[in-house]
């Protein structure tokens, strides 16, 4: 008798890296938490593959990542964004007299500013992560923090400068 092969594809497997909550002021950002990278997302307050929180309001909410190989077969990944009203928000100051950088990142963040200095990494709830003085230059590993909005506040002469920095 004759024998029919069948080839199934196999469904490609999309990774979604977890996101700590938004503040409900913060900037509009690139979402880039699934992979495959390609396929595109979906939900309250997304627009062209960014989030602004604003639009999408206060709550929690379902962002969805739809994917489609070379070969056509889909899959779909679902992840829940929480914005929050921070009351006790961060004010980011418009001019920083100290660098920060490379922002986003995955892994470092390097901060250089003139002589002696605290610094402090806190998340999008004001909770504190990381924190410590330095002289100049400091690195920061934040290669084990979920995607997300940091705040980097750094203090000198009783003056306190903050800047955003997204984890991706």
């Amino acid at each position: 008798s004759d024998q029919v092969t069948i080839i199934v594809n196999p469904i490609p497997a999309i990774t979604v890296a977890a996101v700590d909550s938004v503040c409900l002021d913060a900037e509009a950002f690139e979402l880039l938490i699934a992979t495959p990278t390609g396929g595109s997302y979906a939900g309250p307050g997304v627009s062209n593959n960014e989030f602004n929180a604003a639009n999408a309001g206060v709550g929690i909410h379902s962002v969805s990542y739809d994917y489609t190989d070379a070969n056509g077969c889909t899959n779909s990944a679902t992840i829940e964004i929480e914005v929050v009203e921070c009351t006790n928000s961060i004010i980011e100051t418009a001019a920083v007299p100290f660098e920060i950088y490379p922002n986003p990142t995955h892994k470092n963040i390097h901060i250089e500013f003139s002589g002696l200095f605290d610094y402090e990494l806190v998340d999008s709830r004001g909770r504190l992560l990381i924190n410590g003085s330095a002289n100049s230059t400091i690195d920061l590993n934040v290669s084990y923090f979920e995607s997300g909005i940091y705040f980097v506040k750094v203090s000198q002469d009783q003056k306190t400068y903050t800047a955003r920095v997204v984890k991706q």
